[in-house]
């Protein structure tokens, strides 16, 4: 089979994106040695994606930007070009209608409150394309039937669950030195805005006695979109060193975080699929809390805690209830295998639409 896949992010962009088409196009070319693989990459990423995956790829770079404009335009442009069998792009199909498209999520359309103006507008393309696809895939059957109620000329026949990160198996942990000092930690990660539900992690934290300086809670995460309204309590905490703000760190450095920390707390309001609870239980040897949504259900089973991620007195007593015995993770041949299923299923889908 030749096939042209959507690699805009290999280089840059959010780490869970990045983390995402790495992980499909060399899963991909690892269980299907025998396709043919073009990338569509940024032109300025060209040598980079060469020199990561060598000539076992054809790469097509485009000067398009943002990724929603080179997904419906030069995709369709290089699929052509490349006379491929079939194509994928993420989250924003082909112009042509010719291609399948992988879905993250259409969270937008039921809670516009969570985004910006420019994000709704740019965000807003997506229904409009995806209808015309092929095919579209989506990594739960919660957020497929979310979006397929609300835009019915949807094709959504297939479900590709995600992975953890591939890179973090190669990856030796790096400690993070402004916290090596601390004997114990709880510790969440995501985007700092309103809808990871951030205030109300750091509040019900700022409740729970288990939260103290010498325990606190680690937050690693950068400001993204409608920024999370932080209250003068969790400023407080944030003084006295109950709660400590990491920023950014390194794969190698979250992987660290992740192997030591006592809890691992998610609170978003919504997710597509809602990737850190699920590298914390692969990658680390925490208990994982995450809000009771539909799609955490799906996705964790009865491997987390469920709690009402509105009720900070319901997650502070989460908090400070008795943690677990640490336990490991499961090995590389679980994280890769998870990704093989992703894969089959990508394929299979564009293989029935081609």
């Amino acid at each position: 089979m030749r096939v042209l896949l959507d690699a805009y992010w290999w280089v840059s962009g959010p780490d869970s994106l990045r983390n995402v088409v790495q992980a499909q196009v060399r899963t991909w070319m690892r269980v299907f040695p025998q396709d043919d693989v073009h990338l569509l990459v940024k032109r300025s990423d060209e040598a980079a994606v060469r020199a990561d995956l060598g000539d076992a790829v054809t790469t097509w770079g485009t000067r398009l930007f943002p990724q929603g404009v080179a997904g419906m335009a030069a995709a369709p442009r290089a699929a052509r070009r490349a006379g491929v069998d079939a194509y994928l792009t993420h989250n924003y199909a082909g112009a042509d209608g010719r291609g399948c498209v992988f879905v993250h999520d259409f969270l937008f359309q039921r809670h516009p409150e969570w985004f910006t103006r420019a994000e709704r507008a740019y965000f807003g393309i997506m229904p409009l394309v995806v209808g015309r696809a092929r095919g579209a895939v989506f990594t739960t059957e919660v957020e497929r039937d979310a979006a397929v109620r609300r835009n019915s000329r949807m094709r959504a026949t297939t479900i590709a669950p995600l992975g953890p990160p591939l890179g973090q198996l190669h990856t030796e942990p790096d400690p993070v030195t402004a916290v090596e000092h601390l004997a114990a930690f709880d510790l969440t990660v995501g985007r700092l805005n309103a809808r990871k539900n951030l205030g109300a992690t750091l509040g019900a934290a700022s409740l729970a006695a288990s939260i103290t300086p010498d325990h606190p809670l680690l937050v690693v995460g950068q400001p993204d979109g409608k920024a999370a309204d932080l209250s003068d309590e969790v400023r407080r905490a944030e003084r006295t060193g109950e709660v400590l703000f990491l920023d950014r760190v390194s794969d190698a450095q979250l992987l660290w975080l992740y192997q030591r920390a006592d809890r691992f707390v998610f609170l978003s309001q919504g997710e597509g699929f809602g990737l850190p609870p699920l590298e914390a239980l692969h990658f680390g040897s925490a208990d994982v809390l995450v809000n009771d949504l539909p799609v955490f259900r799906e996705v964790l089973g009865d491997r987390a805690t469920f709690v009402d991620g509105t009720d900070p007195a319901a997650v502070a007593a989460a908090l400070d209830a008795p943690r677990g015995p640490r336990r490991t993770g499961p090995g590389r041949a679980d994280v890769e295998g998870l990704w093989e299923q992703h894969v089959r299923a990508l394929r299979a889908e564009l293989l029935r639409r081609s």
